[in-house]
């Protein structure tokens, strides 16, 4: 198994497709940690493609447009160069890093079985408060329209995170949340860029309805198969829409 690089942690938070954008204007930072708001903006530019891939991010604009020195731009382009998701060119300028589908293989062969372990601690730690919640959520997404589940569908999309989110958080580990929160970022950029929009779900709903149920039956055996099943089921059907529309 690859070894996973240590990245720079993001907050674990939903990523909406609609993105913090000064639209000409100068964004007002009150946030006391400039550099923390500027860096999670930005973050959220390249992961929904606001911020188009091979995009040159002018440092002068983006000072305007934060009403801030060069310092605190050029300390958050090198902290996203260090995540991978800009490209610093000396004499040259930051460019939003490419995106490319051999890069989400290797996200996916990480991915899978720490998916898997979270499944099965979750199923060990969960709290009664957790469970509700996550049962709560899973209600939602059964109850959701049924006409597809594109990145720019907002309620399997948040819904969807909001799931994992709480399997995550419900494992008391760290680094699994933390490496689970930057491969889930990484995921992400990839389906908005791709624009993923299968037209069946039904293994959705029922992969995760399984994974559900190994939770909350303490199984965590169950929990981790099901959690894989789903992963594995996720990354054919995103290959056939991928190479179905002619992307590769």
């Amino acid at each position: 198994m690859p070894k996973v690089q240590a990245l720079n942690p993001v907050k674990p938070r939903a990523i909406r497709k609609k993105t913090p954008s000064a639209g000409g204007k100068t964004l007002e930072i009150k946030n006391a940690n400039q550099k923390e708001s500027i860096y999670e903006i930005l973050l959220h530019r390249i992961i929904n493609t606001d911020y188009k891939p091979g995009q040159l991010l002018n440092e002068r604009e983006l000072c305007k447009e934060f009403n801030t020195s060069r310092t605190p731009i050029r300390e958050v382009m090198i902290q996203l160069s260090h995540a991978g998701y800009v490209e610093i060119k000396p004499k040259v300028g930051t460019y939003v890093s490419p995106v490319n589908a051999t890069a989400l293989k290797y996200i996916f062969e990480v991915k899978v079985p720490l998916e898997g372990i979270v499944a099965e601690l979750a199923a060990y730690r969960i709290t009664s408060e957790e469970l509700e919640q996550l049962e709560r959520v899973f209600q939602r997404i059964e109850t959701c329209p049924k006409e597809g589940f594109a990145v720019s569908s907002y309620d399997y999309h948040e819904l969807d995170q909001e799931f994992h989110k709480i399997c995550r958080e419900a494992t008391r580990n760290a680094f699994l949340i933390k490496y689970l929160d930057e491969l889930m970022l990484k995921t992400m950029r990839f389906l908005h860029y791709i624009h993923y929009d299968p037209k069946e779900l039904e293994w959705y709903t029922d992969t995760l309805r399984d994974l559900l149920e190994g939770i909350k039956n303490r199984d965590g055996e169950r929990a981790k198969t099901a959690a894989i099943l789903h992963n594995t089921t996720f990354i054919k059907k995103l290959s056939e829409f991928f190479f179905g529309q002619g992307l590769a």
